[in-house]
Order: structure tokens, then sequence, then C-alpha cells
């Protein structure tokens, strides 16, 4: 482990924390997961990589510990960002027959399970929510007392189907509708049919003596493929190191095209919704409608529409990159068809990177067109940079995005608009963040894959 510059310090004195109250430490929530510490004439900003209430009060418990025992702020910085969830807690895994598994097998206690039924219900794929659980071994409680404050606990969560494993929670929720006891983890194993799960979420909490990874490796799908694990934690990571090259202000697009460069679309979408991304790039509208379907809502563009795929655009509230004259008049057509007013679409710009996109040939009609119409609204003005990886292209670079800023200006200005413009991509935040407008586009380096060394020394590798 790296070593540490210890500063000379008392611990005689008393340490608290808190983040709304007064304390010697206090926490205030900055964006995203950066808090700001203070404490005594001091004050410092961390990035928590968790987010979850239980994982954030332990954290400031853990930075006020090593305040107390004089512990140098930047190896505090350096070190907390590098926390990792620890194994089977509230691991999210893909079941047998359509199922997802929240792998929270580690410990059974009240005040965890709270927590773990909030996580399932931000972590539900499917209407249907079920609960395994075992005898809470840890709790202050008397057992009659304990059990009905689960029981009530349970129903308040609209839990479909609940299983209980011990003799305890057997049959002290006995009473509760759509629950089924079993003596021990063995005894459910023989003699329930797990075939009837399908198509539910479904959450398994047991204390350690119950051995629930037994339930989980039963339940788990298999696969005799090679297997690509996506480190989610690592993702979390490398958003906020790029987030934090932006202003406040500056919003954030990030592409899980082509289904996340190979990764998860749905999880990391899901973990990108709860970071607050203001949109969502997706290549084909085939990958936005199997957001949808999963229950994704955030803001969604579709980089590359194909003409025929308009109609299910619309239906999913997907939204187009708009790159040529044709396209916007096929659209339009299809727009009034469904009476749609203000409908958001996306103007791309080509300045250089020479796929597609409107140049200033086109923009007299491209105006005329716009303002002939309400049926849609420009939401964003964009472009692509070809070369903002390359050092020795900067001025090729600085050119575009001049040229961008000219021809934005001047359709901003001739429409009476203000829409969203945005030309950085991953390349562009870490090389060009003075030029990051009103948003950026990040893809690939929130895998952990850059184009520097120095940009890959702060970012993680997703895939394990």
């Amino acid at each position: 482990m790296k070593a540490y510059k210890k500063k000379t310090a008392s611990i005689q004195s008393h340490y608290d924390w808190s983040f709304t109250a007064e304390a010697r430490v206090r926490f205030q929530h900055i964006k995203d997961n950066t808090y700001t510490v203070n404490y005594d004439a001091n004050s410092f900003s961390v990035d928590f990589p968790f987010s979850d209430q239980a994982s954030v009060h332990n954290i400031a418990s853990c930075i006020t510990t090593l305040l107390a025992l004089g512990i140098d702020t930047a190896y505090i910085q350096d070190k907390i960002t590098q926390l990792y969830r620890v194994e089977m807690r509230l691991q999210v895994k893909n079941g047998l027959q359509q199922c997802t598994l929240i792998d929270d097998s580690y410990s059974s206690d009240y005040q965890s399970l709270k927590i773990a039924l909030d996580f399932l219900e931000q972590q539900k794929t499917h209407p249907q929510k079920t609960v395994i659980l075992s005898d809470i071994l840890q709790s202050g409680f008397s057992d009659e007392i304990l059990y009905q404050k689960v029981g009530t606990l349970l129903q308040n969560n609209n839990i479909n189907r609940i299983i209980g494993i011990g003799p305890n929670i057997s049959f002290y929720l006995k009473h509760l509708q759509h629950f089924e006891g079993f003596h021990s983890t063995l005894d459910f194993l023989n003699h329930f049919d797990l075939k009837k799960f399908k198509d539910e979420t479904i959450l398994i909490k047991g204390a350690r003596s119950y051995a629930f990874e037994q339930i989980v490796s039963e339940l788990e799908e298999k696969t005799h493929e090679t297997v690509l694990e996506i480190n989610l934690n690592a993702i979390s990571h490398n958003f906020n190191f790029y987030k934090s090259k932006l202003l406040p202000e500056t919003k954030t697009m990030v592409m899980v095209k082509a289904f996340g460069y190979g990764n998860g679309s749905y999880e990391i979408a899901k973990l990108l919704a709860f970071h607050k991304v203001d949109y969502l790039g997706v290549a084909f509208a085939d990958e936005g409608v199997a957001l949808r379907k999963s229950g994704i809502k955030s803001a969604i563009i579709v980089m590359n529409p194909e003409n025929s795929a308009f109609s299910t655009m619309i239906s999913y509230q997907l939204e187009p990159e708009i790159y040529s004259l044709p396209e916007l008049k096929t659209f339009l057509t299809e727009a009034k068809k469904h009476s749609l007013y203000e409908y958001p679409i996306h103007i791309k710009l080509n300045t250089g990177m020479n796929r597609l996109g409107f140049n200033d040939t086109h923009f007299e009609e491209l105006i005329a067109i716009l303002e002939s119409t309400n049926s849609v609204k420009v939401a964003s003005i964009f472009s692509h940079l070809a070369t903002s990886d390359m050092p020795e292209e900067r001025k090729f670079t600085l050119q575009q995005i001049k040229l961008f800023q000219k021809w934005s200006s001047y359709l901003t200005d001739q429409l009476r608009i203000k829409p969203i413009r945005h030309i950085l991509n991953t390349s562009g935040i870490f090389n060009f963040p003075e030029y990051q407008m009103e948003m950026v586009r990040l893809g690939i380096g929130l895998y952990g894959v850059g184009n520097s060394e120095q940009e890959m020394k702060n970012c993680k590798m997703s895939l394990l």
C-alpha cells in the first residue's frame, strides 16, 4: 500500500460528523457524488464511490476517523475513491428465465433490509418483486416486535412474493399474503420449484450462516461462453473524473451506443440515470427501444436514425439526430402524421469529420423549413471532432471548433432560438475543456479507454 504522511494530531478531543447539523466534521453535498469536508478551519473535497445512504454514512465515518488519526487529506482523497463493494452485497446479476437477481447474501439485519428494499425498487427490471429472506439474527428487538416490523416493511414495499428461510421468520410471517416458509436453505432448495421464478426481480438477503450463495448459484444464469464482467464502480469513477473537468452547469450526454461498446446497455443506462446524465446516446432506434422497454426514462438521442424507424422512435420518445434536408423532410412528414408539437430534434453540422451533417450551403433552406413548422424544435446543435485525440492535429481541431461556433451562432441568431451546443467528445473533454459550451459527449472514456497516458492514469478499466 502506498505510504501516507501522518500529521501530528491528538485524538483526545471529540470528533463527530453530520450532513445537516453542527459538528466538528461537516459534510456538504456539492454535486453528483462529490462532497466538501469541512473540519476545524480546513476544507477539502472528496468523490464518494457509492451513493446509497448506508455507504455514504459509512464513508463519512471513515473520513472522520482518518481525520482524528491525523491522516493527510490528499491520502484520504485518493484512497476513498478506490473503495469497492464487498462481494455478495447488493450485487446485480442475471438470473434464469429472464430474472434479475440482487445478491445481498452477506448479512441480514433490520436496518440493512430497509436499504436493500430501497435498492430493489431502484434496480427492478420487472413489475414482479420477490424477496428471499432468512431469519434476522441481529436486531435488538424481541422476535415478535422484529418480525412485526419486517412484515410491515415488506408489505409497504409491495413485495409480490416473500420466501422466508429459517424457523423464526417462517413462524412469525406465516400470516402474510404471498408468503412461503422453509426451515432451512437446504429445505428450500430441495422442495421449491425454481422454475416458478420468471420475469421478476429477486432480492436474496440472508445471514451468513444460511449460506444463501447456494441459492444465488442455483438461480444465476449459466453460460459456457466467455463472460464479460463490467465494473460499474469503475464506470462511476470514470464518469466523475470527466465530470470534474466541467463547469457545474455543463450538461452531459453519454454514449451507450453499440449496446454500451459491448457492455450491458441497460445496467449502464440505469447507473447513468442515477448520476443524472442529461442525455443518453444510442446508435440505432432498436437500442433505444430496448432501453425504454427496460424502464429507462432518460432523454435518448438516436445518432443513426433510419427513416423507416421514425414512427417507432416517436412512439418511444426517442429523439433523432438530423443531418440532411431529405432526412428532415421525411421526419416532418411523420411528425405531422402524429400531430406532434415541438418534438425535439438534434441538428448535426459537418465541420470537418466529413461523415454526415449540414454545412453552410444548406443553411438557408434549413432555416426556411424550420421557420415554417412547429412540429419540431431544435433541442441541440452539434458537430463531431475528428482529431481531438491527436496533439499534432491541435490546429485542425481548433479550426473545427471555431467553424462550429460561427455556424451554430448564425443558425441560432436566424432562428431566434437558444439550443444546447455540443462538440466535445471524450478526448475533447480532456484536451479542450475550455470549449465545453452547454454540453459534452462522453463515449469510450466512460469505460476506461483514454487516448493519452495521463488520461489512462486517471481512469479505471470497466472490463474485468
